[in-house]
């Protein structure tokens, strides 16, 4: 099931295990997994240190 993130959301990459899926980033939102396309992440999503 597609999700849409809003803008200004944050998220956190963890290196528990998990669910991601082959060829795929697995972030955390809200306390939720999601595996998300690296390519995605590099075109629509913006850095930020020290959080």
């Amino acid at each position: 099931m597609p999700v849409t993130l809003p803008a200004g959301a944050l998220l956190i990459q963890s290196t528990q295990p998990s669910t991601t899926l082959l060829g795929m980033t697995g972030v955390y939102w809200e306390g939720r997994h999601y595996s998300v396309y690296p390519r995605d992440l590099l075109r629509a999503a913006a850095r930020v240190d020290g959080v």
